[in-house]
């Protein structure tokens, strides 16, 4: 190589190296590169002083600082994947990491092998992102849907006392009754000899008590009045679907939320309505599970609007539902799922009607097996 073809070399290296160093000076992610063992730090970039809080000088100075910046409990993992998979190319780990100022902030961290011209690994580079606000809008997200979940197990436990309270109270009262004419028949008759009076009072007796413990059951379980506040529809609905997108991807399902009337407000307590659409998608997705469907789908969409009310029609295309199931769906302990509990349906149709709407079976034109939820609009403002 000639003197200038090695100035020329040297003077595109230089540049090359020059917009590399501006790129990563201007990066969000932390851009690093180690040797191979990781126990020199051959660069950081300044974004490790911001996500980190050390600087980067106090890095070149001890590399392994970067593991200790690591949280307790994740950084036997992190150095395990590391030293396994980083000169492979298959290190991805998400961790924690604690600041100086005991800041737990998430990380993602990725590496790979850099080559020599010989094809030996000699160096190793990667970046760290800092994805804590994800991973907290995530948390939230699991932490919302755990919560709706467990609403909706106290539903059905609540709709399972009612019905159980409601198919008690009668045989009880027929009881109270039988026993009434029978200590009244006896009184009139002259009375009972005391062995036949006295267990009929000590029954009779029973019998008003287990009354009295289902009214107080029935009591109980009587859903909370919800709360009459102003909201928008498309708000609530994109919030359900978020609830439960992890499970319907995971089953390649696709939850399609019409933009047109949906943003209407309504008058409805918000969790009230994500708790019947999320019953609704659930019941959804049991049905996709059970059968093949090409691009399985959940829909909703504007029906109806009027100065009073908003309709809103659900459907999916998991093949809608036979004669015997419109009829019985909305009955409480009814249910075609095998293990099912046949409460959902019938606490969102509660629910719905506690909101002052309701919640029916769809009829033509819509799709056979749709719902028509009728929720009130936001009274016009004079």
């Amino acid at each position: 190589m000639s003197k200038e073809q090695l100035k020329e070399a040297l003077t595109t290296s230089e540049r090359d190296v020059e917009c590399f160093r501006e790129l990563a000076e201007h990066i969000p992610e932390v851009f690093w590169m180690t040797d191979v063992q990781g126990t020199q730090q051959i660069y950081i970039s300044p974004a490790y002083e911001k996500i980190y809080g050390h600087t980067c000088a106090s890095l070149y100075d001890q590399p392994v600082q970067r593991l200790n910046c690591v949280h307790p409990d994740d950084r036997e993992r992190v150095q395990t994947a590391f030293d396994q998979d980083a000169a492979r190319g298959d290190y991805d780990e998400v961790y924690r990491i604690v600041r100086p100022d005991e800041e737990i902030r998430w990380i993602r961290d990725r590496a790979w092998p850099v080559e020599d011209d010989a094809g030996r690994v000699y160096r190793l580079a990667g970046f760290a992102i800092d994805m804590t606000r994800q991973q907290n809008l995530e948390d939230a997200r699991q932490q919302q849907h755990h919560q709706m979940s467990a609403l909706n197990r106290l539903t059905a436990l609540g709709m399972l006392g009612a019905g159980l309270a409601h198919e008690i109270s009668q045989p009880l009262t027929a009881a109270r009754g039988f026993l009434w004419r029978a200590m009244k028949g006896a009184s009139n008759g002259g009375g009972l000899p005391d062995e036949v009076a006295q267990p009929l009072e000590r029954a009779n007796d029973e019998v008003t008590r287990a009354t009295e413990t289902v009214r107080k059951l029935r009591e109980f379980v009587r859903f909370g009045r919800p709360s009459d506040q102003n909201c928008h529809f498309g708000d609530v609905a994109r919030d359900a679907a978020r609830l439960i997108e992890i499970k319907a991807r995971a089953m390649g399902v696709s939850i399609e939320l019409s933009p047109r009337g949906l943003d209407e407000e309504v008058v409805a307590d918000p969790l009230f309505c994500q708790r019947i659409l999320l019953n609704l998608m659930d019941n959804s997705l049991d049905a996709f599970s059970q059968r093949e469907t090409a691009s399985p789908r959940i829909a909703l969409q504007l029906a109806a609007v009027s100065d009073e009310f908003m309709d809103v029609v659900y459907y999916d295309n998991a093949g809608g539902l036979d004669e015997q199931s419109c009829h019985k769906l909305f009955d409480p302990f009814y249910s075609s799922k095998k293990d099912g509990l046949g409460l959902g349906l019938a606490a969102s149709r509660s629910m719905a009607e506690s909101l002052g709407g309701s919640l029916t079976l769809g009829d033509e034109p819509v799709p056979r097996g749709s719902f028509i939820l009728r929720l009130r609009r936001k009274p016009p403002t004079d």
